[in-house]
């Protein structure tokens, strides 16, 4: 009875793991796609199941009764032994991947000055109360947050790599975030709003005193996202620049937007022109 019992527990744990085998293997491709900075995580534990599966194939002369002698059966043993501690190795090397990826990503983005001894000229800029600002384009977006950099540390999220703007407009302390499907440091997959807002949050939040933020790209992050989802990440953004002093810009091209988009981002968030910066 007992045997039966024990064979039983044998075939639903192979059953189990074949199982869990093939969903990992199912869902891996959309699992990396959605969280490419976790591919290594995913592959270390997907290898540690396959491994785990393997290995109780090693168990099974312990529940069927196979013509081999018992210094054959021990060794058989052992091997199945040996692969799973590897695969409970991979499994704690995959989960302190996880934690190093995680832990990195989470990192508080450096508060630091740009321009020292140095003061905004605009009185109008000076002034600006805290909140999401639209500009008209590019170039007058940045000119505007070169400004603010003299008297607040500052942060761009953009589709352009780092090297590019801290070239063009040779900023070198400015911390920037890549927009972009390629995993790699300072790099934001642009369907993680819910990352990236925690990663604005926490810098507005840090060392309690006004920051600006450039936010350059939000057309890509409407492509990837919708326009519903990522005016709602402005509009949840905008309350939290004003709890925290915070002036975010975002460069904005108009052509891009229909009449119902248009109308809501207008209502929603003020031109800096408008207000005559």
């Amino acid at each position: 009875m007992l045997d039966m019992v024990l064979n039983g527990i044998e075939l639903v744990t192979i059953m189990g793991l074949f199982v869990i085998l093939v969903l990992t293997v199912n869902f891996r491709g959309r699992f990396i796609e959605k969280y490419p900075q976790l591919k290594k995580f995913y592959d270390i534990i997907l290898a540690s199941i396959t491994l785990d599966f393997v290995s109780e194939f090693f168990y099974l002369p312990d529940y069927v009764t196979l013509p081999l002698s018992e210094q054959q059966l021990e060794e058989i043993r052992l091997i199945g032994d040996l692969i799973y501690a590897l695969s409970v190795l991979l499994f704690i090397i995959g989960f302190g991947c996880l934690f190093s990826t995680l832990l990195k990503k989470y990192e508080l983005i450096p508060v630091v000055m740009e321009f020292k001894n140095k003061k905004i000229k605009s009185e109008v800029l000076k002034q600006l109360s805290p909140g999401v600002y639209m500009c008209n384009n590019e170039e007058e977006c940045y000119s505007l947050f070169l400004e603010l950099l003299k008297e607040r540390p500052g942060l761009i999220i953009s589709r352009k790599p780092a090297y590019i703007i801290k070239k063009k407009f040779r900023l070198k302390e400015t911390p920037i975030l890549w927009l972009s499907k390629i995993e790699g440091d300072n790099t934001v997959y642009p369907t993680r709003l819910n990352y990236l807002m925690q990663v604005l949050i926490d810098f507005m939040k840090k060392e309690n005193i006004p920051k600006a933020i450039l936010l350059d790209g939000i057309e890509y992050l409407v492509l990837e996202n919708g326009f519903d989802t990522v005016f709602k990440f402005l509009t949840k953004l905008k309350d939290y620049a004003i709890m925290n002093n915070a002036i975010i810009l975002v460069p904005i091209v108009r052509d891009v937007y229909g009449e119902r988009e248009a109308v809501l981002l207008m209502r929603e968030f003020s031109n800096i022109c408008d207000i005559g910066c």
